[in-house]
């Protein structure tokens, strides 16, 4: 059907996979990650439309099939090692521009396979290289660019959280390896400030440590802005944490910095179904102090 093969099916569909994946955890989360499912069938997803295009396309030699999907798969890699803290501190700029400019690429092809085969009677597009296609094109690039500015100011901003301050009022030294955990007393509102790697290396220390310092309040903020890495046994932490505060009676707010791998790791986790998780400390306290 519409002159397909069967490879060319299974390509078409995986990208159509792909492609909903993509802009559903953008509407979602803002951003594509491999730290939610959407993200990871998006990423794997490409992976293979790309693999999949260059046998699809290598009849006739080298052209702009195998570029772009070529070109598609660098991008892929930039964002993969953005995502790991690989590109120092281009980092996050590289995984959350790469994986929305990864996801632009899809529609340059699938604008021109769609259109050569549709209306049926009559395409659209007589060829790949027909001029009707540049202003549709032109519409995909402008979305992307848009799309891609508002990413770029919410990274921007997202520096300008409140961080960990390193000669906090009440600082203690973390039995929890790689991690810094601080804390500062504003009236009745505890604020825990946790920076580094809440992963393996932090052993079950920081758990006791969470709950040892969220005791002293009804009323707790945990500042997870400056976390580099979140673990299942540093999500466990967190749980343990919240659920004592809530058997006190209290409340527990996480602050997290927006579109980050934490954010994605909380909600892929659960957590937000029963502990508010913010993106700033004036949140944070109004719903601490209600």
């Amino acid at each position: 059907m519409f002159g397909l093969t069967a490879l060319g099916t299974l390509h078409t569909l995986i990208s159509i996979v792909a492609v909903i994946a993509g802009v559903t955890a953008l509407v979602r989360d803002y951003e594509i990650s491999t730290g939610s499912v959407l993200g990871r069938v998006f990423v794997i997803g490409t992976v293979i439309t790309c693999l999949t295009a260059l046998v699809i396309f290598e009849h006739g030699g080298f052209g702009l099939p195998h570029a772009l999907a070529m070109l598609t798969l660098i991008v892929l890699a930039v964002a993969y090692a953005g995502e790991r803290g690989e590109l120092g501190i281009a980092s996050r700029y590289g995984a959350v521009l790469g994986y929305s400019f990864a996801l632009f690429l899809h529609f340059i092809p699938a604008t021109v396979e769609t259109l050569t085969r549709l209306p049926l009677a009559q395409p659209y597009l007589a060829s790949a290289d027909d001029p009707n296609a540049q202003p549709i094109m032109a519409v995909f690039l402008v979305a992307f660019l848009v799309g891609a500015a508002t990413q770029l100011y919410r990274l921007v901003r997202s520096r300008h959280l409140p961080r960990p301050v390193v000669d906090a009022p009440h600082t203690r030294p973390s039995a929890a390896g790689p991690l810094a955990i601080s804390y500062v007393d504003a009236g009745d509102v505890r604020t825990i400030i946790v920076s580094g790697r809440m992963d393996v290396s932090g052993k079950e220390s920081m758990a006791s440590e969470l709950v040892d310092l969220s005791q002293a309040s009804a009323k707790v903020i945990v500042n997870l802005v400056a976390i580099t890495m979140l673990a299942s046994i540093g999500i466990r932490a967190l749980v343990v944490t919240a659920k004592g505060v809530k058997q006190r009676g209290g409340n527990l707010v996480l602050v997290v910095e927006p579109g980050s791998m934490v954010m994605a790791s909380l909600k892929m986790a659960g957590i937000d179904q029963f502990v508010s998780i913010v993106t700033s400390e004036a949140d944070a306290e109004r719903l601490a102090a209600g």
